[in-house]
């Protein structure tokens, strides 16, 4: 579609949705009953439950709850079912209009040219906004990110300093220069964006969620 929402797993909101609801699930024989037919084979959140499904085994089981367990895992599956339903009836329009109030849906083309522009993947460094790592790391996953929601694996030193550059606080430059990137996909109103068309980068394409800027050719950010 024009915006971008195509996962390149063949995936979408059904398979996140699926993913998301068996993170929750407590019962080992419950998730081992609906994990071959969820489309999660390339989900984060197949990661996630698959580790989790881990600390389950551990945990072990008496035997004697078979009856209750059979109970719980046709429950869940009558739920699943249900939710797939609902959802296989939200159109590509709907997906689209409620990922783009909050993350730049409408970017991710013009995202996808600056970094082929600016080298690639390999060669354009992305500075992004942190509430949008997570959707970029679901719906352009080829692409690094500088910072998600994953505060634990970055550590504290890395988020004082993404907070000073985001807020173009004293010293932003000197992180700005050190990280060098040639793309940047930031909030609407962050003070980080006037601060970067001052700076000579030039902003190609916003909406309401946020603004894509790219830097001035030859400088080092």
């Amino acid at each position: 579609d024009g915006m971008g929402l195509e996962r390149p797993d063949g995936g979408g909101l059904r398979a996140v949705a699926q993913c998301q609801l068996l993170e929750h699930l407590e019962d080992r024989a419950a998730i081992e009953l609906l994990l071959p037919w969820c489309e999660t084979s390339k989900c984060l959140g197949r990661r996630r439950l698959r580790g989790r499904g881990g600390l389950l085994l551990l945990r072990g089981s008496s035997g004697s709850d078979g009856p209750a367990r059979l109970l719980v895992v046709l429950a869940t599956a009558a739920a699943v079912g249900l939710c797939v339903a609902g959802l296989a009836r939200i159109s590509p329009a709907a997906q689209e209009q409620a990922l783009s109030g909050r993350h730049p849906v409408s970017l991710l083309p013009a995202l996808d040219e600056a970094v082929t522009s600016a080298g690639g993947p390999g060669q354009a460094r992305l500075l992004n906004a942190y509430d949008d790592g997570g959707f970029l790391l679901e719906w352009r996953p080829h692409l690094p990110v500088f910072i998600d929601g994953r505060s634990e694996v970055y550590g504290d030193a890395l988020l004082v300093e993404a907070a000073t550059l985001f807020g173009a606080d004293p010293g932003w430059r000197t992180t700005l220069d050190r990280l060098h990137p040639r793309v940047a996909l930031l909030d609407a109103g962050s003070p980080l964006v006037p601060a970067l068309e001052q700076a000579g980068w030039t902003v190609r394409g916003s909406d309401g969620a946020g603004v894509l800027l790219v830097a001035p050719t030859g400088s080092s950010g």
